[in-house]
């Protein structure tokens, strides 16, 4: 078997069994910025995200340069890398629509070089700066002691989860919505906006992929603020890498995204499952998956348990739980692992 097929076998694998956990541990991304005046170390093309992040730790070393972050562009499946975090030596981080910024975070673990970069970083110091905000337990520490650049006005805390987007479900399938009271998401820009309507009228719109006109608008998840009124309609776009929801709080507003399960399964069609961020259960669970990628894989593995209740999700690993959340709240707990959600299952 040659080399470049066992390293073809060796990136499907891992992307499958770690795509959650690489995205997240390695890079902090950046909705709709690039990075001008700056000569990448390497290119690719007819690519997905997670291959670009992938490229830049496993083989970019290999050319002797090392990877600081990558830009990936949507809608031409196509990616720069570079040795720098997009400040140095005139370099500009800038708005650019379509664009995704990655900035390596981590050189450790799961993100550490495969191939020690021979030429080193563009950087003097032997990592590029973290150019971000540095995260515990999936909140963003504020603290005087640390210096922390946030040169994208990130909010003080934020979380990350990851589900497939679904603008519809197939004819065997049952539409669900996973919803996040107290949540915003961090600034994207909708497809469609409808304003002077209840937060059941536009999931109504995104249930028809509709807008204010009746015009077809693909719609994988809503965000609504109770006080003005105002519906946002989002597609994939609002995903990074194209698997991930950043939300943030914020009082009076809400999230919510399209799930699809069986139609045999217990919930009815419509159904909302409440989703807690940054909290995890402290209870004796029914039954712990390792390889999930996403947070539907999770709750539908519930679903099909005769006793669960409520799911805990932290990256690929999802647990499942008999507790009763509504009258057990006593039981939820700050999370110990970063961007872990919990849901609530009864329905």
């Amino acid at each position: 078997m040659s080399k470049i097929t066992i390293f073809l076998i060796f990136v499907v694998f891992y992307k499958v069994i770690n795509a959650a956990n690489f995205a997240t541990q390695c890079f902090l991304p950046t909705f709709h910025r690039g990075i001008s005046n700056a000569s990448p170390i390497a290119e690719l093309w007819n690519v997905g995200p997670f291959d670009c992040l992938m490229y830049c730790i496993v083989n970019a070393g290999k050319t002797g340069d090392g990877c600081a972050s990558v830009v990936y562009h949507r809608r031409f499946s196509t990616c720069q890398l570079y040795g720098h975090d997009g400040t140095f030596d005139g370099a500009k981080i800038v708005f650019a629509t379509g664009h995704d910024y990655y900035n390596r975070t981590s050189y450790e673990g799961i993100c550490q070089d495969r191939h020690t970069p021979s030429r080193g970083y563009a950087q003097r110091q032997k990592h590029p700066k973290v150019h971000g905000v540095k995260l515990q337990n999936g909140i963003a520490l504020n603290s005087s002691s640390q210096k922390v650049s946030t040169p994208f006005n990130y909010p003080k805390a934020y979380y990350l989860y990851a589900n497939e987007p679904k603008g519809e479900c197939s004819r065997r399938q049952k539409l669900g919505y996973f919803v996040l009271k107290d949540f915003e998401l961090t600034r994207t820009a909708p497809v469609a906006k409808v304003n002077g309507i209840d937060r059941f009228a536009c999931l109504n719109y995104c249930a028809q992929n509709i807008n204010a006109h009746g015009d077809f608008s693909r719609c994988v998840l809503i965000s609504y603020d109770a006080r003005t009124e105002e519906c946002q309609l989002h597609d994939e776009s609002a995903k990074e890498a194209a698997l991930f929801t950043r939300i943030e709080p914020k009082e009076y507003t809400l999230v919510a995204e399209k799930f699809c399960f069986d139609k045999s399964l217990r919930c009815p069609a419509e159904t909302h499952l409440r989703v807690i961020a940054g909290q995890e259960i402290n209870d004796r669970p029914l039954h712990t998956f390792t390889h999930f990628e996403t947070l539907n894989e999770c709750t539908n593995a519930c679903f099909e348990h005769p006793y669960c209740k409520a799911v805990v999700m932290q990256a690929n690993t999802c647990t499942l739980y008999p507790t009763i959340l509504s009258s057990n709240l006593e039981l939820l707990r700050p999370a110990s692992g970063r961007n872990t959600v919990v849901v609530d299952c009864k329905c």
